[in-house]
């Protein structure tokens, strides 16, 4: 490299092409200020260590509009890269893989990375500025007049503004995402609250049936179970409701909704409640018998002779 010390520095730059050494290549280039040639070299290396270090030598230390572009067209131009820089900031400076972002207009990703950031702060007061300052990335970042993300993002925004307000009746509610919420009000019994959260984000019938049944086995709040039952016809069925209370080992209420359930969900169901015998009567009444009979046989298995004489017997009498 002695050749540049007397200003013959494409000479110098062309003989670098000749050292096999990577690691002595490399440096040398950065040293001419050949950054391009430089990364190129240490991508094609497989080093990823010493593309790092080229990279914290581009990177620039002002607001130099030229090195920024020299930079970033270096990026654009490198995928491997622009990877490895978006991995380092992520882990050292997120601030500088804001500013990357937004130099290339790249608004959308700027805004997830703030996304990112919302679980790290518990403040509704911190959560809101993150949330209102999502929303404007992800309005610069679109040309679509329905901004689904930015939708998203308001409803958000509402959300821990409502859960807000809801603070003084049930606290610790700041934070949980609508289903958490919901949720939780049914189990408090704050069912005006939660119908109004149901009716403010549009949360289907199906959607709020699920979370209504699933809340009030938790709260074992059965009465009001049974009344949300008969309020009208069930969206979802009436599987769910012997489900939950299943999974809440409350037997007797799941019987309760048994009946109203398709002859073949319904033996499904009186096994889990270890009633075969009652399975069996159903599967005796019901179109495809013979394998309703085969499926309960098959759970009862071959050494409880006595039960399966039983069924059995339920069987030839069909």
């Amino acid at each position: 490299v002695s050749t540049q010390s007397t200003g013959r520095k494409e000479l110098a730059i062309s003989l670098l092409d000749f050292e096999p050494r990577s690691s002595e290549q490399v440096p040398a280039l950065m040293r001419m200020n050949q950054n391009a040639k430089a990364m190129e070299k240490a991508i094609a290396s497989g080093d990823m260590d010493l593309v790092h270090t080229v990279l914290v030598a581009m990177e620039p230390k002002e607001r130099d509009s030229g090195k920024i572009r020299e930079f970033n067209n270096t990026l654009k131009d490198n995928p491997q890269a622009k990877a490895l820089y978006t991995k380092w900031c992520a882990q050292t400076d997120v601030q500088k893989l804001h500013t990357h972002y937004e130099t290339h207009d790249n608004y959308r990703d700027s805004a997830l990375l703030y996304v990112q950031e919302l679980d790290h702060n518990t403040l509704p007061e911190a959560k809101l500025k993150l949330l209102e300052d999502i929303d404007k990335l992800f309005r610069k970042g679109t040309i679509s007049k329905d901004n689904l993300e930015s939708q998203l993002t308001l409803e958000q925004v509402a959300l821990i503004k409502r859960q807000e307000g809801l603070n003084s009746k049930v606290s610790g509610i700041t934070g949980m995402n609508l289903n958490e919420t919901v949720d939780l009000l049914i189990q408090r019994a704050l069912f005006a609250e939660a119908e109004g959260l149901r009716k403010e984000f549009k949360l289907s019938d199906r959607k709020f049936w699920w979370l209504k049944v699933r809340a009030l086995t938790k709260a074992r709040n059965w009465s009001e179970l049974e009344k949300f039952a008969k309020s009208k016809k069930s969206p979802i069925g009436y599987k769910p409701f012997v489900d939950a209370c299943l999974e809440n080992n409350n037997k007797a209420e799941a019987v309760k909704y048994v009946e109203k359930l398709p002859r073949e969900q319904q033996v499904d169901s009186y096994m889990d409640l270890d009633m075969p015998e009652k399975a069996g009567e159903i599967a005796r009444l019901s179109r495809g018998s013979e394998e309703l009979f085969d499926r309960i046989l098959s759970q009862i298995g071959p050494q409880n002779t006595v039960l399966r004489d039983r069924i059995n017997a339920i069987r030839n009498n069909s």
